[in-house]
């Protein structure tokens, strides 16, 4: 790898706080060995990895940056399946992606123009299929307009069977009987000519579809292996296949399987593998198995590492207005990593509980900073049980969220700890922000600690050489209220997780 290349790499994964460049890297070089490995061995069909990783572990972020990686070398599609998945069918969307990506490609080479021509008049045929709406067609002059649709759709299979209905005689008939007596009795010769019709054109499209499937890969392979100014394969990353719609995602994963299942071609797909198991079960009933349908079309899976806490804090409050926000540690930053660790938060819980700090610190537009030691107690008490509520809050703190601040010498010359118990801090916060009173009382103690020193220099700016009425609130009481708005606050893109 040249120089030129690395530095290229390195300014692509500049902003990685998760540091998921060695990963890429690594999955770029099994990609690429793996390929070649199925080619030499006379292996063929598409080679498709999963990447998984848990809601908000930053794998869009990954697949973006893979692909800005993979593309020095190779062709790389975009395939965004949530965005895609008003569409009937995901063989248009892929499609479109891949001829997206070929545009800069075949208008340099005219051989690989031609043959991605070919790829795309062949896709037509495979996008079409023999509907419900042609036997409707066929139908409507032989019977009424209410009894077409049943006949129409039991033909093509549009729909489950009707239940049975009682007719003139008294006996139980199927909806197809009741229909075609409803129209008249002498036509059932011509019923059963138009259903021999109907059903031997399923046939026939069967066939043709199958002779296009067929030819459609392999033109793709034709086309992508004539490309010269790249490598193959021809990547294609697929993204957010876990919010759609379970229908969508189960045609797109077949698509993938039968129709691009071409040599040359490489998917990488994005997906809460869980998520998607249960999405995908809820379509087929209770007692589907999720997972093993999923090991249908990936060959393998990739689970994305676990970052460090202090990395995965540090990148979900990288775009926090830290400047609104106080905390004991000095770099509110820390303070959330050391808070995150001691209440034994998971990624959702880490995630949730920086969004409304993020969303409070927006809205924060008072001169004193919001304390942490307040805001983000309430923000955990509200993730739990969506409520704000103080003294809950002081009782949900774990006893052992203690910041060790190294030791120091006391008065006999004993050397102690400096210690900050964000329980005690809190407790004492939350008491003395009720009234300026009381902090300007705790001003006046002798020998203050280091918790009621925090305390009292939290709140004392707002009285400090002002005149008060020592009866008001500190403006930090607020917090409890805007933490329980910006919980109610929902970011769309993170809705489907609960």
């Amino acid at each position: 790898m040249s120089d030129e290349i690395k530095k290229l790499i390195d300014q692509i994964w500049d902003d990685d706080l998760l540091d998921r460049k060695s990963e890429a890297e690594f999955l770029q070089r099994f990609l690429v060995g793996r390929m070649q490995d199925r080619q030499a061995a006379k292996v063929a069909g598409s080679y498709v990895v999963n990447i998984d990783a848990r809601w908000g572990a930053g794998k869009t972020f990954f697949l973006e940056r893979l692909g800005k990686q993979l593309e020095i070398d190779h062709v790389v599609a975009r395939v965004n399946a949530w965005r895609d998945d008003h569409l009937d069918d995901p063989f248009i969307a892929i499609l479109a992606a891949i001829d997206e990506a070929l545009k800069p490609y075949v208008k340099k080479e005219k051989k690989a123009a031609a043959l991605w021509k070919g790829v795309k008049q062949n896709a037509a045929p495979i996008a079409t299929r023999f509907g419900a709406g042609v036997a409707k067609t066929l139908l409507k002059k032989f019977v009424g307009k209410d009894e077409v649709e049943a006949i129409a759709d039991m033909i093509m299979g549009d729909a489950p069977p009707t239940p049975a209905v009682v007719g003139s005689e008294g006996t139980e008939k199927s909806a197809l009987e009741e229909a075609i007596e409803a129209g008249a009795d002498e036509i059932v010769v011509e019923i059963q000519g138009v259903i021999d019709t109907g059903a031997q054109k399923l046939i026939d499209q069967f066939n043709s579809h199958n002779a296009s499937a067929e030819g459609f890969r392999q033109k793709l392979e034709t086309a992508i292996g004539a490309l010269t100014e790249k490598k193959i394969p021809l990547f294609i990353l697929i993204d957010e296949l876990d919010r759609c719609r379970p229908s969508y995602a189960i045609s797109l994963l077949e698509r993938v399987k039968h129709l691009f299942d071409a040599n040359n071609v490489a998917f990488v797909f994005a997906t809460n593998s869980d998520q998607l198991q249960h999405s995908i079960a809820g379509a087929y009933g209770a007692n589907f198995d999720g997972f093993r349908y999923l090991k249908r079309f990936f060959d393998r899976t990739y689970q994305l590492s676990k970052p460090p806490l202090e990395q995965l804090v540090a990148y979900e409050a990288q775009d926090i207005n830290l400047k609104r926000l106080r905390s004991p540690m000095g770099n509110p930053v820390e303070f959330l990593a050391f808070a995150c660790s001691a209440y034994e938060m998971d990624l959702r819980q880490i995630k949730q509980v920086t969004d409304i700090i993020r969303t409070v610190s927006s809205a924060w537009t008072y001169e004193p900073p919001a304390d942490l030691i307040g805001l983000f107690p309430l923000a955990a008490q509200f993730d739990k049980v969506s409520a704000a509520d103080w003294s809950e809050a002081a009782a949900s703190i774990p006893d052992k969220a203690t910041i060790e601040f190294g030791t120091r010498y006391n008065h006999r010359s004993r050397e102690e700890s400096i210690t900050f118990n964000l329980k005690e801090a809190f407790i004492l916060f939350s008491d003395a922000i009720k009234s300026f009173d009381k902090s300007i009382r705790m001003g006046e103690r002798e020998g203050m600690g280091n918790v009621h020193r925090y305390v009292f220099e939290s709140i004392s700016p707002e009285w400090n050489g002002r005149a008060i009425n020592r009866s008001s609130p500190s403006i930090q009481r607020k917090l409890s209220e805007m933490v329980a708005m910006a919980g109610r606050i929902v970011d769309e893109g993170k809705a489907v997780v609960k």
